[in-house]
């Protein structure tokens, strides 16, 4: 991905601060990764798979310098936390829950995160699959969700979001599923939730131009001439304090 430059970057700000809005609602907490050591896939720990990013926060969960706590909600915001290919994203999950109901609030949670950055809501979509006995899509509905129903009998509950396009195929947006694969393979035994969310192709996908996120300006000062700048300096910073 370039350089962000302004006005480009503002929409990125307003993305992310929705995005951590929602989190802390959620009552989801940041982790970032050790200073110097990116947030990528250990060697032979799911290379090359979009689920990479979450292989840091099983990580940090793992060597928790004190005891972990037994339910953990955390999530990486940022460069290294994106799907495959996109370096910027969103990476969320739930470690020593992994019940149907913490499935369907942490879908709950990534639809909420969508709608908060303002894509149009009718656009998109939540997808069940692996749900026979329907308890999954019933427990989003009682969440406000109207979850769309794809059949794959014997398979593990997986939730696709994604965002329809006119004219082309619907965007993926990220997938909702049960992650304790990762753990096991960094040698923990404990349940594990989680989604990554491509923030990348979130913010292509907002409408305005880029320019209306910038802030506002709330006050100009217009010093008439020479003599005025540095009281009009001075009041500038007074203002801006």
């Amino acid at each position: 991905m370039p350089a962000l430059v302004p006005p480009a970057v503002a929409k990125w700000h307003f993305v992310e601060e929705k995005a951590r809005a929602v989190l802390d609602a959620y009552a989801h907490r940041e982790v970032r990764p050790a200073t110097g050591d990116p947030a990528s896939s250990p060697e032979g720990v799911l290379a090359g798979n979009e689920d990479a990013a979450l292989v840091t926060l099983a990580e940090a969960y793992l060597s928790h310098p004190s005891p972990a706590p037994a339910v953990a909600r955390w999530y990486g915001l940022g460069p290294g936390f994106g799907p495959l290919g996109r370096p910027h994203g969103l990476t969320v999950a739930l470690f020593g829950e992994g019940s149907v109901g913490a499935l369907a609030e942490l879908a709950a949670l990534a639809m909420t995160v969508l709608r908060e950055t303002e894509l149009p809501p009718q656009r998109l979509s939540l997808t069940v699959e692996g749900d026979p006995s329907g308890q999954l899509s019933a427990l989003l509905e009682a969440l406000g969700e109207r979850p769309q129903s794809a059949d794959s009998p014997g398979a593990s509950p997986i939730l696709h979001l994604a965002l329809a396009r006119p004219s082309a195929p619907p965007l993926w947006l990220g997938t909702v599923a049960r992650r304790d694969s990762i753990v096991a393979k960094l040698g923990g035994s404990v349940a594990a939730l989680g989604w990554v969310l491509d923030l990348e192709a979130v913010v292509a996908a907002l409408p305005e131009e880029d320019a209306g996120y910038l802030p506002g300006l709330s006050i100009v000062v217009a010093p008439p001439g020479p003599p005025a700048r540095a009281p009009a300096r001075g009041r500038a910073g007074r203002q801006r304090r």
